[in-house]
């Protein structure tokens, strides 16, 4: 998960702790965080930039980008689900 609010990360961190969580500050993480994922997903009211192209960037073809765009953890959950199927 790339970007949020820290708040918001932290109550996603409770319900899915096997999951990594960047910091739109952190952009410098982002290549090591996402190597090897199947899904990266950008929370797009806290990224900035520079985090997102980095992001794109180190993206694999194999690996799926989806967005979401709330601090509502239900709407966002939801978000992910529509993106997957």
């Amino acid at each position: 998960m790339i970007g949020g609010h820290v708040n918001w990360q932290n109550k996603l961190k409770e319900l899915f702790p096997k999951w990594q969580f960047v910091t739109a500050k952190q952009g410098t993480l982002v290549g090591n965080v996402i190597k090897g994922r199947d899904v990266i997903v950008c929370n797009t009211m806290v990224l900035d930039h520079g985090c997102y192209y980095k992001v794109v960037a180190e993206l694999d073809r194999r690996q799926q980008l989806c967005y979401v765009h709330s601090n509502n953890i239900e709407k966002c959950l939801g978000e992910i689900v529509a993106q997957m199927e």
